[in-house]
């Protein structure tokens, strides 16, 4: 049996059946493609129907009360995105699927969920079979990611404002693209060394991180990954690093100090653009050259060669010394 696709083609929507509330479903009534009335105050989703698609919902904010039915199986990206006036939203039993968090932005809502596959604990919807975090819809200043979690997913934490602190387990690997963009009281963050991958611009914008450690069980640090960390002011990379992506610290106009290990074959070309603070980049004994060719001009005279680069003992050392 196929499974229903969550995306919708503008000759789906074009094709589509809207009901007497500006509702558009797909013609065979199976899939929830869009409402079209962002005024809707509360909505019951018909009966029999299994889909509810990418962004059916976005930006109704007027949106306080929706009533989903057993039917469901699939919630599409972003479903509920901006409906700052919801208020609740129970998961039906049969639910098996749910994509990246369906719930950004909506500032007042609880979760609840009567299936199996998807527990909430202290306010974080979790599928326990793709062990991935989905959404917090807590206001906590700390928050301790569980043991279950192995995959922090796409926008879970976005502009989740109160966050001051997050203490990550050693059994999660990946950090997905926007997990933690906007958090911007967010200011301690300590990576375990079972992390494997942070994607794209997913701390951008975090305006009170401070210090950065990469562990070594990262191998690239993705595009815009730290983007616009304004009071960031020093970054750690372990020797595993191979490659800096592009815009990947741009305006960390506090950066001061960066250490970068000789592991390191490509920087991005825009990674430390307006970063106009920066003192020092620290690279090991002997890579000058190298590096001269990958970083920009305007911060060659910022470089200087260390005998050797940390190794993972000094980085541990260094991890004891941080404020958290």
């Amino acid at each position: 049996m196929s499974t229903l696709s969550t995306k919708v083609t503008d000759n789906e929507l074009a094709a589509g059946i809207k009901d007497e509330f500006g509702v558009v479903y797909s013609v065979d009534g199976k899939r929830l493609l869009k409402c079209e009335n962002d005024k809707i105050g509360q909505y019951k989703i018909k009966d029999g129907t299994k889909v509810i698609c990418d962004w059916a919902f976005e930006w109704c904010e007027a949106l306080q009360q929706i009533v989903i039915p057993n039917s469901i199986t699939s919630i599409g990206k972003s479903a509920f995105y901006c409906c700052k006036s919801l208020q609740q939203i129970i998961i039906p039993h049969y639910v098996t699927h749910i994509d990246s968090n369906p719930f950004a932005y909506c500032k007042r809502i609880n979760v609840k969920s009567e299936s199996k596959q998807f527990v909430v604990q202290d306010k974080m919807l979790i599928d326990t079979i793709e062990r991935r975090l989905i959404t917090y819809f807590g206001h906590k200043q700390s928050v301790l990611i569980p043991n279950i979690v192995t995959l922090i997913g796409d926008s879970a934490f976005l502009n989740c404002n109160s966050l001051r602190k997050v203490v990550f387990s050693d059994s999660l690997t990946n950090i997905e693209e926007y997990a933690f963009r906007d958090c911007e009281s967010l200011q301690q963050v300590s990576f375990s060394n079972s992390l494997i991958s942070i994607g794209e611009s997913a701390f951008s914008h975090c305006i009170s991180l401070q210090q950065i450690v990469i562990p070594n069980s990262v191998t690239k640090i993705s595009d815009a990954v730290f983007n616009l960390c304004g009071s960031l002011q020093q970054i750690i990379i372990s020797d595993s690093v191979m490659s800096i992506g592009n815009l990947a610290f741009s305006y960390c106009c506090s950066l001061q100090q960066i250490t970068i290990p000789d592991s390191v074959t490509r920087i991005g070309e825009t990674a430390f653009i307006s970063c106009d603070s920066i003192k020092h980049i620290i690279i090991p004994e002997g890579s000058a050259e190298k590096f001269i060719k990958m970083l920009p001009a305007n911060l060659l005279d910022k470089v200087y060669c260390i005998k050797k680069a940390y190794t993972d003992e000094q980085i541990a050392e260094k991890r004891k010394d941080l404020p958290f």
